[in-house]
């Protein structure tokens, strides 16, 4: 009886687990555009944009649902197998020899539930510590999966023989064994979750603009656009950060229809991201040469070979090639510390302004200086000639 029911739970938890999974594949192929890259914070779309979230092609929420469906049937299996009365061989005392095909689905259950247990489980901690993003249903589905195990290995155990007192005790000792390491986890995991919590914020006016903007405003940026023009847009910017590489075009569509609007780069490389900080120096030693925007443009051509994991410093050499910049040159600058102290004069200027969100954008005037978190609010602004920030 006992068995019918666990069998039960793990038929509705892998229906359960499978219309999650199936709802994550939807969302990995119907996502719009990439979501801001925050510092500290992040949630569903972080996470489903991630290079973690796909194994090449297939998404990871893809083979996810293929294991539920396989314990779904699994599980059928077995409920057929359980439903036939066992037959007993001796005295009423003696235990009936299990149904082959009972441990047989029982095995193969509890096998898969581990493996698909352990990956949810590298995969959350990837999300927390790695990405610093949470995403409730990647975890509601990693709890499900972790509930099928555990059902599984109650049965797997009581397969062939009902538990000792010893078998009971040493599976009470693991088990508190367990518990204990989840308590010593949990203040640490639960700050890193109190990260993924960090809001987007709306656009807001800075006060103060005389004293902001030189903090925004850098000699040395790279501009595009009319270089008297009265407003300027100012992006802090990753270069591994897909919002940020969605959001260029739309910046060269705004100088190409906005004369009286000239646009800057300015480097933000989040920590989380390998390549950024390299892809930020590489990008401004072209700017030596006069090729900072199309080595700009290059590498966000090649973000997601940044994503690999046989990336290495190295290959941004062929991406200046391409571009056609003075190699010996590039390299020599490449590794100049002026180039460094210069991005991460950025990276200070971005701090001091509360840059935690990539990309950020400043709109600059004589008399305002605006934050906009992301493109969309900023293009809805450009676009509103009654917006306040342009009088």
């Amino acid at each position: 009886m006992a068995k019918k029911i666990s069998n039960a739970l793990i038929l509705l938890l892998s229906l359960f687990g499978g219309a999650i999974a199936l709802w994550l594949t939807i969302g990995h192929y119907n996502h719009g555009m990439a979501p801001p890259c925050a510092a500290a914070g992040g949630g569903c779309e972080a996470v489903l944009t991630s290079s973690y979230s796909h194994i090449g092609p297939i998404p990871s929420a893809l083979l996810g649902f293929g294991m539920y469906v396989t314990i779904f049937i699994l599980a059928l299996k077995r409920r057929a197998a359980l439903s036939v009365p066992p037959i007993f061989a001796a005295g009423e005392d003696a235990l009936p020899p299990q149904n082959p095909a009972i441990v047989q689905t029982g095995k193969l259950i509890f096998g898969i539930s581990l493996l698909g247990m352990a990956v949810s489980m590298w995969l959350q901690y990837t999300a927390l510590f790695t990405l610093i993003s949470f995403c409730p249903w990647c975890f509601t589905s990693a709890c499900t999966i972790t509930i099928i195990f555990l059902l599984a290995v109650i049965d797997f155990l009581t397969d062939t023989s009902q538990l000792t007192g010893e078998q009971k005790m040493l599976a009470g000792v693991l088990g508190f064994i367990v518990i204990l390491f989840g308590f010593m986890l949990y203040p640490q995991t639960m700050e890193q979750y109190a990260k993924t919590l960090s809001p987007i914020r709306l656009p807001v006016e800075i006060d103060e603009p005389g004293k902001m903007r030189p903090t925004v405003i850098s000699a040395t940026m790279d501009t595009k656009g009319d270089p008297k023009a009265p407003f300027t847009v100012v992006k802090f910017a990753d270069y591994m950060c897909p919002a940020c590489k969605e959001s260029a075009p739309l910046m060269d569509q705004m100088v190409n229809r906005m004369p009286n609007v000239k646009f800057a780069f300015r480097n933000f490389p989040l920590e989380k991201h390998p390549w950024a900080h390299s892809a930020a120096m590489a990008a401004e030693a072209a700017a030596r040469q006069g090729k900072f925007w199309e080595m700009h443009d290059a590498i966000y051509k090649h973000q997601s070979d940044m994503e690999t994991a046989q990336f290495k410093r190295d290959d941004f050499i062929p991406i200046a090639q391409e571009i056609g910049l003075d190699m010996d040159k590039f390299e020599k600058d490449w590794t100049d510390p002026a180039i460094k102290a210069k991005v991460n004069a950025d990276i200070k200027d971005a701090n001091t302004l509360g840059v935690n969100i990539t990309p950020t954008f400043f709109f600059v005037s004589d008399k305002r200086v605006w934050k906009f978190t992301g493109v969309k609010d900023l293009m809805i602004a450009l676009q509103d000639k009654n917006h306040k920030m342009w009088h």
